[in-house]
């Protein structure tokens, strides 16, 4: 008898175990589902390689050891021949990148472990499609960010005909993997964010880094970063050995940055004539820039005021001083352009709504991080705009683009357009 309740007993724990297992695996697979990124409308394949650039000309100021040549990590997506290679990973780096990901949003370590092993359309070292030469975008993070978060974007932009560069800003960026296994983690939020704020939020006191003031905070810094990188497109595009060379229309240079990543492209556009466009998604722009202007056409995608405070109730962050600033310099560089310029804003996105951020974990969105419009509706609006001002401003398309039908495709998106 007692043999027999104990193979009742161990019947029903092992029962009870593997309903345990099962629940864990559909909770598991709600709140972290693997995605793939949609196929891309546009004609071209995408190929990818990946670029370790050490700056030997700038020392490195930010991080707890600073000191050494700046090193950054970029990726270069591609028009490409493909034809349904193996695709490579969404972040190579994901044992590192995904748990400080999850820490930054205060969620448990392995809450975005499905990042690992995720696929995008790019297949790497692919042949670079055609024979021509294709505009080029540099596209930036925001804090905490890293190269491949605004993939949907690249994607698209991409697949239409434009080479894109994500680079990692060491110390900004959520953690960035060097080739010799060094790890250069973001600095906490606590150090950045008056380092960020003071190039649109000056403080009478400017902040120190390494007991040095900074009159304009990081921001300078920061871009310097991307006019490095140009130096370096421009020696790619001359490397017989590079299969690139001789691709990249280096006369047709944007920049595009989300949150910290468009404050750094406000920065680079009125510091390097290079640039030929630039875009603003969600961010301030340094008071030196909104106060001299720009000579080249911008764009900005952002939201109303009345969705920040929406997005502060239902998650917190954006005091009101921070929703001023950010929309008084937006609008103070878009009245002084001395070029066509775009102020587009979007109602009921969030702000991680601008990157790959809401396809991660839909707690995200239950934590009202993103919303309340579904991330498919963001994702096309901030496409759409985005493909026609670099068409029309980088690819010279000027007949083929038209922001009139996407006022008819999105009516309830603002869109105010200034041709000085």
């Amino acid at each position: 008898m007692k043999r027999r309740r104990t193979r009742i007993l161990l019947g029903i724990g092992i029962g009870v175990a593997a309903v345990a297992i099962a629940a864990l695996v559909v909770v598991r697979t709600i709140l972290l589902p693997r995605y793939r990124f949609p196929t891309p409308n546009g004609q071209f394949g995408i190929g990818t390689i990946t670029l370790h650039l050490v700056d030997s000309d700038r020392e490195e100021i930010l991080g707890p050891n600073p000191g050494g040549p700046r090193a950054l990590m970029a990726q270069l997506w591609y028009p490409a021949a493909t034809d349904g290679e193996a695709r490579g990973e969404y972040i190579a780096d994901a044992a590192e990148v995904a748990p400080a990901l999850a820490g930054l949003f205060r969620l448990p370590g392995f809450t975005l472990n499905n990042l690992s092993g995720v696929t995008t359309n790019a297949v790497e070292n692919a042949p670079v499609a055609g024979t021509e030469r294709f505009p080029v975008v540099v596209m930036l993070s925001g804090t905490g960010g890293f190269r491949q978060s605004t993939t949907f974007l690249v994607e698209h932009l991409v697949s239409n005909g434009f080479v894109v560069v994500g680079v990692d800003q060491p110390f900004a960026s959520i953690a960035v993997v060097f080739p010799d296994g060094r790890v250069a983690e973001m600095s906490p939020l606590e150090e950045l964010r008056p380092l960020v704020r003071q190039s649109y939020m000056p403080k009478e006191e400017p902040p120190q880094l390494n007991g040095a003031p900074l009159e304009h905070g990081i921001i300078p810094f920061l871009g310097q970063d991307v006019s490095f990188v140009i130096d370096e497109l421009e020696r790619l595009d001359s490397d017989e050995a590079n299969p690139l060379a001789g691709r990249l229309a280096l006369d047709k240079i944007g920049v595009a940055g989300v949150s910290l990543g468009g404050i750094v492209a406000g920065e680079v556009a009125r510091e390097d004539s290079r640039v030929r466009a630039t875009l603003i998604m969600d961010a301030a722009v340094p008071l030196r820039t909104a106060e001299a202007g720009l000579d080249a056409p911008a764009m900005w995608i952002t939201r109303p005021p009345e969705t920040m405070r929406l997005e502060r109730e239902r998650a917190g962050g954006w005091p009101e001083e921070e929703i001023e600033a950010h929309h008084r310099t937006m609008r103070e560089t878009f009245e002084r352009l001395r070029a066509p310029g775009y102020f587009v804003q979007i109602p009921d996105i969030s702000h991680i709504d601008f990157t790959d951020a809401p396809l991660w974990a839909p707690v995200l969105g239950w934590l009202g991080l993103s919303g309340p419009k579904d991330v498919a509706y963001a994702h096309g609006v901030t496409e759409d705009y985005t493909l026609t001002f670099f068409l029309r401003h980088l690819a010279g398309l000027e007949e083929d683009t038209s922001f009139a039908r996407l006022v008819e495709v999105y009516p309830e998106v603002s869109l105010e357009i200034r041709e000085p």
